[in-house]
């Protein structure tokens, strides 16, 4: 089992590192297809079936699925670069990984104050008492952060149509 589970990890760290360092956007789509398969694997393996659902749902059968057809509906060069100035890409390495430890640490400490919740039921039940209970605010605050979000998009819609 735990040869499976580092084979898995490995593919799916492969897969988000090709994505970096792609150029052709076609490949990227793809490498990322890969890490969000291998991340839904992760979450299989762990016993998190309803996030491996909603990761192939919403990540891979929508998001993904999105970009693929924006990508096939318009005129992209065969090796469009994401970055001009290679030498730029240093200076993000700082906040990307202060990023990264900060992410972990929010998993951590969630992951201890779950554990200390135990409720009979479901996973599901459990999900959601958790956000209506311990974890509303930011939920909220989720909420009208996507809210703003459609906001911006519909007014860029608009302004790039006129």
């Amino acid at each position: 089992m735990i040869i499976i589970i580092g084979l898995v990890v490995f593919l799916t760290l492969f897969s988000a590192f090709f994505v970096l360092i792609t150029k052709n956007l076609f490949h990227a789509c793809f490498g990322l297809f890969f890490s969000l398969f291998g991340i839904a694997v992760i979450y299989v393996l762990c016993g998190a079936d309803f996030l491996a659902g909603s990761q192939i749902m919403v990540y891979i059968g929508g998001i993904l699925i999105l970009i693929l057809f924006g990508l096939m509906l318009t005129k992209v060069s065969k090796n469009m670069i994401f970055v001009e100035n290679e030498s730029n890409v240093l200076y993000y390495i700082f906040p990307a990984g202060l990023s990264v430890l900060l992410i972990f640490a929010n998993l951590n400490i969630l992951e201890n104050r779950i554990s200390s919740i135990k409720i009979q039921g479901s996973q599901i039940q459990n999900i959601g008492f958790e956000i209506l209970t311990g974890s509303l605010l930011p939920f909220e605050i989720i909420g009208i952060i996507l809210l703003v979000a459609l906001i911006g998009a519909s007014f860029i819609a608009k302004i790039t149509k006129s």
